[in-house]
């Protein structure tokens, strides 16, 4: 079973990442956030579940009719790994454009607060050399 998992973390890792890199690639063409989550979802997730169905429907054999008589049983294997499959490939789809949204709006949030930040200092600065320079009559 534990072997499943990590076969499956490599699993869920490359759907995340086929994913977010077609939503990136939208948005670098100029396309709002909301829209590129959009399509990228549509475009991308068809790809992924194919992938996932064939390979839960190949391990489905492994699953149902493996046999420990003939050596190292794999039931545990299959099952970890096609019932993971199947929860991972629907949370991809939900959990990926959220963390993408939420990391978006951190990233807009702290470039904001940044940018306020220099401003402040600027005007500040500009203000101090404004009052030590001498006045002239």
């Amino acid at each position: 079973g534990m072997i499943g998992m990590v076969i499956l973390c490599g699993v869920v890792v490359n759907n995340g990442i086929v994913l977010l890199d077609h939503i990136v690639r939208l948005r670098r063409t100029g396309m709002q956030r909301d829209q590129a989550i959009r399509e990228g979802v549509e475009v991308r997730l068809r790809p992924i579940f194919m992938t996932a169905a064939t390979t839960f429907v190949g391990l489905l054999p492994m699953a149902l009719f493996g046999d420990a008589n003939e050596g190292v049983s794999y039931v545990g294997l299959s099952i970890a790994v096609a019932g993971g499959l199947l929860f991972s490939t629907i949370t991809t789809a939900i959990a990926v454009p959220l963390c993408y949204t939420f990391a978006d709006d951190l990233i807009v949030w702290l470039r904001r607060r940044v940018s306020r930040r220099a401003r402040r200092r600027n005007a500040a600065q500009a203000e101090r050399l404004a009052s030590a320079a001498p006045q002239s009559l």
